[in-house]
C-alpha cells in the first residue's frame, strides 16, 4: 500500500477496518520498498514521513529476527539497552535509551523509559520483562516523549501493539521443542460473533524451558574444603553432586481483543491478558571475592574479630567458592546456621484489562479514550553471596496494581494545522513485602513498604504547514506527579504485634513530587519525494522519588526530578527506486540533576548515605538504520549508534566511595551498539519457498556501576544468531529452525558489583548456544 493510500485514512475507524498485517501469511522478508505504517503520532503514517527517530518492526520481522521478548528489541535498535537485571531485582528489566533510563527495580524510583502495550503505561521495571505474544508491530521512540501520548518519557518509549480481531476465521497453530528441553506452545483464532459488528481475536501460549546453570553441592564436591558445611547430596548419590539449576522457566499467557464496531464512526476495543510466569531464580554465579580492607568478607577470615570462628562452619568464606565451570554454581538457599530456607523461586502473575474507545466525531474531529486496569504479585529471592554461606539474603513478595486514563481530542483546520489535545491520570499503588537477612552481622527485618504514585498531566501538540514541504511542530505537556514511600522495619520473631527497628516505629512516610512544564518544538522539509529532513528540540524529566534503602530514620529523604534538553538533527532517505532506505541522525542532551547516591550531612547532623540530584553530564551520538534490497528476495537490514556520555559536573558526588568519577561513563550503555541481518527467500518453483537468514549483533564494553569498576565491566561482545523456514506453497505450513548464540559466546548479560560493599562480584552468563525447532499450521 502506498504512502499517499495511508494519508488518505483519516478515520480511527477507517484504520481498524483496514486488513492488518498478519500473521497468517508466511515469515518471508519484508521488501524495503513496502512502506511501514506507524502511529506515534496517533495518524497512520509511514516512519518515512515522521519527524521522529523511530525503530519499527512488525510481527513478521520480530519473527525472523528470533526476538521472543523485550530484551530482544535492542538488537535492532540503535543506542537501546533492553537487558535481564540481576537475580536479585527478579523479572525486571534494566531499560536505557540514548544513555538515559533506569535499572534499580525499586518503585523509589521511575522508569527513565516508558514502556506500553497497547497503549497502556507499565508503571514498574519488575514485570516489565516478558515475552511477546500475539505482536503486531514494535515501535521504538527514541527522545524524550510525552507531548502527544501517556506519561512523561524522559529516554524515550517501546510501544507494543497487539493485534486486533477481524472476524476472518483465520488463526495459528504453532509447537516448538529445543535445547534444555525446552517446549513451546502457542496459537491464536479469528472470528465474528456478530458479522460486520463484533470480532474475538484470542490467542495463548506456553513455554517451558530447564535451567542453563546447575547447581552443586559444595560438600560433596569439595569435602576436603567444606569443613562443617552439611552436604545436600546424599553419601550414595554416586559422585553426582548436582542439586538443581538456575534459569528454568515455565509460562503460560492468555490474551483476549474483542473489537465492537456500533457504526461506521466509532470503535471500541476490550483487551485483556493474564500471565503466569513461574520458573528458577537468575542463571547468577560468584565470579570473584574480596576479603581485603574494610569489605564485610574481611570478617569471615581467620582471626577475625567475631572469634575463632565467624563463619560457624571451621573454614573463612574465600575464592573457594567460585566453581571452575562457566555455568555452574555452589549457590543455596537454605541458611544451616540458622536453619532458615528460602523458595528457589523467580515469579510473577499479572493481568490487565483496558478499554479503547475511538469516535469520529466529523472528519476533522476524532476523540480517542484508554482506560486500563492492571495488577501483578511477584516472589523471587537472591543470594548475594552465590555461594552455601550466606551474607546477604533477600526475599520479596512485591505486589502492585494501578489506573491510567488518558482523553485525546485531536482534528485538523483544513490542509494548515492539525492538533492534539489530551489529558493523563496515573494512579498506583506497590509494595515490597520484602525479608532482608544479615547473618554476618546478626541483622534482619521485613516490610511491606507501600509507595503510592500519582500522575496527573495534560498534554497539546500542533503540526502547522505554512508552505509547501514544510511542517512545523509544537508542543507541550504539563505535569503534576507525587510519591509517597512509607516505610516498615518489622523485627522477625518478636511478638504480636512485631517490634520496629529504631526510628521506624511509627511507620514514617515521605514524599515527594513536582509540578512543571515541558515542550517540543520541530521543524521537518521534504527536500524531494524520496528525502526528508527534521530538527527537534525537546524537554523531558524522570520524576522524583524517595531516598530508597535508609540505614536509619535519619536518611528518610525525598530527591527530586531530574532534567533533560534533547536537541537532534535527522535526514531520513529512499534511494535507488525504493531499493535503500538510509535513516541518519545526530543528537545532543543536556542532562541535569541527576539522580546519584552522595555521602551528606543529614538533617540530623550525622553523615549519611542518600540518593540526591547532583552534577550535570553531556550526552552526545549518531546513529543509522538502514535497509537495503539489491534484488527481488534478498534483504539486509543494519543499524548503528555510537554514544558519548561526559559528565560535566558531580557536584556533591564527587569524591564518593564508590561514585562515579570525572571520566566514567554511564552504566549499562556501549559506546557502540551495532546489528545487521541479511535473508535471501528462495523459490521452489510451485513448492514454497526456502528462506535463510543470518544476524548479528554487537555492544561495546559496558559497565555495570557507577563508579566504572573494572572486575565487573562486560567486555565488548557479538552474537550470532541465524534461522532458516520453509512455507509451504498455499502457506499453511511453515517449519523453522532457530539458532541463538550460534558461535557458542560466552558472555555476561550483567554483573552485579557488591565487591566493596558485600565482598562479591557476582554475574549472570548469557545463553550458549541453543536452537528451537517449530511447526506452524496458519488457519486460512
Amino acid at each position: 500500500m502506498t504512502s499517499a493510500a495511508f494519508a488518505q485514512d483519516a478515520a480511527p475507524v477507517a484504520q481498524a477496518q483496514r486488513p492488518e498485517s498478519s500473521d497468517q501469511g508466511d515469515a518471508s522478508a519484508q521488501s524495503p520498498s513496502a512502506d511501514i505504517v506507524v502511529t506515534a503520532r496517533f495518524r497512520s503514517e509511514t516512519v518515512q514521513q515522521t519527524p521522529i527517530s523511530i525503530t519499527a518492526l512488525s510481527g513478521d520481522a520480530l519473527t525472523q529476527r528470533g526476538v521472543q521478548g523485550v530484551e530482544g528489541i535492542a538488537r535492532s535498535a540503535p543506542n537501546v539497552t533492553l537487558e535481564k537485571n540481576t537475580a536479585g531485582y527478579g523479572k525486571s528489566v534494566i531499560a536505557y535509551i540514548r544513555g538515559v533510563g533506569q535499572s534499580d527495580f525499586l518503585p523509589a524510583f521511575e522508569p527513565g523509559v516508558g514502556i506500553y502495550i497497547d497503549d497502556v503505561y507499565q508503571g514498574t521495571l519488575f514485570g516489565s520483562l516478558f515475552d511477546f505474544a500475539d505482536v503486531a508491530q514494535v515501535e521504538v521512540l527514541r527522545g524524550p516523549q510525552g507531548t502527544l501520548f501517556g506519561k512523561n518519557n524522559e529516554g524515550g518509549a517501546i510501544r507494543v501493539s497487539t493485534r486486533k480481531a477481524r472476524g476472518d476465521n483465520s488463526g495459528y497453530i504453532e509447537a516448538g521443542l529445543g535445547s534444555y528441553n525446552r517446549m513451546t506452545m502457542k496459537g491464536a483464532f479469528d472470528f465474528s460473533i456478530v458479522p460486520d459488528k463484533m470480532f474475538l481475536r484470542i490467542a495463548g501460549g506456553f513455554n517451558k524451558v530447564d535451567g542453563y546453570m546447575d547447581t552443586i553441592d559444595f560438600a560433596c564436591a569439595n569435602p576436603t574444603l567444606a569443613g562443617a558445611i552439611p552436604r545436600q547430596v546424599p553419601q550414595n548419590a554416586e559422585g553426582n553432586c548436582k542439586t538443581g539449576t538456575l534459569g528454568g522457566q515455565q509460562t503460560y499467557v492468555l490474551r483476549g481483543n474483542l473489537r465492537i464496531l456500533p457504526t461506521d464512526d466509532l470503535e471500541i476495543n476490550i483487551n485483556g491478558d493474564l500471565l503466569e510466569d513461574t520458573g528458577e531464580p537468575a542463571a547468577e554465579k560468584l565470579i570473584d571475592v574480596n576479603t581485603e580492607g574494610t569489605s564485610p568478607l574481611a570478617l569471615y577470615q581467620n582471626g577475625s574479630p567475631l572469634g575463632p570462628n565467624p563463619t560457624g562452619y571451621g573454614i573463612p568464606f574465600d575464592k573457594r567458592f567460585i566453581t571452575a565451570d562457566k555455568y555452574s554454581s555452589y549457590v543455596n538457599f537454605t541458611d544451616t546456621r540458622n536453619n532458615l530456607a528460602f523458595p528457589r523461586v523467580s515469579n510473577v502473575r499479572s493481568w490487565g484489562v483496558s478499554g479503547k474507545v475511538d469516535w469520529s466525531i466529523n472528519p476533522d474531529l476524532k476523540l480517542t479514550s484508554i482506560s486500563a486496569y492492571r495488577a501483578y504479585k511477584g516472589e523471587y529471592v537472591e543470594n548475594w553471596a552465590g555461594a552455601p554461606i550466606h551474607i546477604n539474603t533477600n526475599y520479596f513478595k512485591p505486589t502492585h496494581w494501578q489506573f491510567s486514563q488518558e482523553l485525546r481530542l485531536s482534528g485538523k483546520v483544513s490542509d494548515i494545522a492539525e492538533w492534539t489535545v489530551g489529558g493523563y491520570y496515573y494512579d498506583a499503588k506497590t509494595e515490597l513485602n520484602d525479608y532482608i537477612y544479615i547473618p554476618l552481622v546478626n541483622f534482619a527485618f521485613y516490610g511491606v513498604d507501600p509507595v503510592k504514585d500519582r500522575d496527573k498531566s495534560a498534554f497539546a501538540h500542533v503540526v502547522l504547514h505554512p508552505i509547501e514541504k514544510l511542517a512545523i511542530e509544537g508542543g507541550l505537556r504539563y505535569s503534576d506527579v507525587t510519591k509517597t514511600y512509607t516505610f516498615n522495619r518489622y523485627v522477625p520473631n518478636s511478638g504480636n504485634p512485631p517490634a520496629t527497628l529504631p526510628g521506624f516505629e511509627n511507620n514514617p512516610s515521605v514524599r515527594s513530587g513536582t509540578k512543571r512544564v515541558d515542550y517540543r518544538l520541530s521543524a521537518q522539509y521534504t527536500i524531494s519525494r524520496d528525502v526528508m529532513a527534521f530538527a527537534v528540540f525537546s524537554t523531558g524529566f524522570k520524576g522524583p522519588g524517595v531516598n530508597p534503602r535508609p540505614s536509619s530514620a535519619a536518611e528518610l529523604l525525598p530527591f527530586g526530578e531530574e532534567d533533560l534538553k534533547s536537541y537532534e538533527i535527522g535526514l531520513k532517505t529512499e534511494l535507488f527506486d525504493r531499493r535503500v532506505r538510509a535513516n541518519i541522525g545526530a543528537y545532543r542532551s543536556d542532562y541535569k540533576n541527576l539522580q546519584l547516591t552522595v555521602t551528606r550531612t543529614l538533617p540530623s547532623g550525622v553523615p549519611g548515605s542518600i540518593t540526591a540530584n547532583a552534577g550535570s553530564a553531556r550526552i552526545q551520538g549518531l546513529e543509522g538504520e538502514f535497509t537495503i534490497e539489491p534484488v527481488d528476495g534478498l534483504n539486509i537490514n543494519a543499524s548503528v549508534g555510537y554514544l558519548d556520555f561526559k559528565y560535566l559536573d558531580l557536584g556533591d558526588a564527587a569524591n564518593q566511595v564508590g561514585g562515579p568519577c570525572a571520566t566514567c561513563t554511564t552504566p549499562f550503555v556501549p559506546k557502540w551498539s551495532i546489528g545487521a541481518g541479511a535473508q535471501y527467500q528462495f523459490d521452489l518453483g510451485g513448492h514454497g519457498t526456502l528462506t535463510p537468514r543470518i544476524d548479528y549483533s554487537y555492544k561495546s564494553k559496558t559497565y555495570n556501576d557507577v563508579s566504572n569498576f573494572e572486575p565487573g565491566a562486560i567486555p565488548g561482545y557479538g552474537l550470532w544468531n541465524g534461522r532458516i523456514s520453509y512455507v509451504s506453497q498455499d502457506k499453511g505450513w511453515e517449519v523453522a529452525l532457530q539458532i541463538y548464540n550460534a558461535a557458542d559466546k560466552h558472555y555476561f548479560v550483567n554483573k552485579f558489583q557488591g565487591y566493596n560493599a558485600l565482598g562479591t562480584l557476582l554475574g549472570q552468563p548469557g545463553l550458549p548456544r541453543t536452537y528451537l525447532l517449530s511447526l506452524k499450521h496458519n488457519f486460512q
